[in-house]
């Protein structure tokens, strides 16, 4: 019985180690589970790590021809050569991303999510999806593992938080920047990157499509300033279109938030300065 091949694109794969088809992540296109070949699976091979986390997946048509019985996809996460506090804390946020993944509609919502400890070389996760119908078969597999790619690419960037706030406010910005800066984060704060000679408008948006973190600081003054409305409304956007960005209101002045950040949460230091500046470097410094 000839062996069945598995084409995609204009490449033709035949099964190799273990009898599966090992396919060049890069090289998916627009490869479905439901292209695989009854009783296969593929390896997908190609796959950068990121953050020390290794990624592996595979896929099985477990179909005959007859009855569906179903379609699985297997993501394997694992990190090595972090302690194992490490290691545990960057598995759960592994998890964390996922489900958030999930939540937003990026990814389909998987039948079981392991979280499994071994020994403190190895820390593994895995999420696996099993499913007889069109939930698995006809989604895209490189777009989904992009969509994961792209978050834990997201989550492992250094923070690198933009202060926007109005020129009245600078005494006591710069006061957060230094307490900001000595957790280690990147931090791009005017009076700092801006020198004599540099255009303005470069440096901002320079900064503004680097940033991880947009911290505004709202008072009376800043939220009439047509700079501070500019800088939040690309913090938001980017914020919108693929959560990149984190906002953080901080409230200097007893006045009214802008209708836009009412349901973000603030770090008050118009009550307390100290304590509003806690909140908010802890708000930055979790990612």
């Amino acid at each position: 019985m000839t062996e069945p091949i598995l084409k995609i694109g204009n490449r033709v794969y035949h099964k190799i180690d273990f009898g599966v088809y090992k396919v060049n992540y890069a090289k998916l296109d627009n490869f479905k589970p439901g292209d695989l070949p009854i009783h296969s699976s593929v390896y997908l091979t190609g796959i950068k790590q990121v953050d020390k986390i290794k990624l592996t997946v595979s896929v099985t048509n477990g179909n005959d021809f007859d009855t569906k019985e179903y379609f699985s996809i297997h993501y394997f996460f694992e990190t090595k050569s972090l302690s194992r506090a490490k290691g545990m804390e960057k598995m759960e946020r592994i998890r964390n991303l996922f489900s958030e993944l999930v939540i937003k509609g990026k990814l389909p919502l998987p039948s079981s999510m392991d979280f499994s400890k071994h020994d403190q070389f190895k820390n593994m996760y895995s999420v696996a999806y099993y499913d007889s119908g069109e939930h698995v078969e006809n989604i895209l597999l490189k777009k989904i593992i992009d969509e994961i790619l792209i978050k834990f690419s997201m989550a492992s960037q250094k923070v690198k938080a933009f202060l926007c706030h109005a020129s009245e406010d600078k005494s006591i910005v710069e006061l957060f920047a230094k307490k900001l800066k000595s957790t280690g984060s990147h931090v791009w704060f005017d009076n700092w990157e801006i020198k004599v000679g540099d255009s303005i408008v470069e440096k901002i948006d320079k900064g503004l499509e680097n940033m991880t973190h947009l911290v505004i600081f709202i008072s009376s003054s800043s939220v009439v300033k047509p700079w501070v409305k500019k800088e939040l409304s690309v913090g938001l956007m980017r914020k919108l279109s693929d959560n990149s960005v984190k906002v953080i209101p901080v409230l200097l002045d007893k006045v009214e938030l802008p209708t836009i950040l009412k349901d973000i949460k603030y770090a008050d230091c118009f009550k307390n300065r100290d304590i509003g500046f806690k909140h908010a470097i802890d708000a930055i410094s979790e990612k």
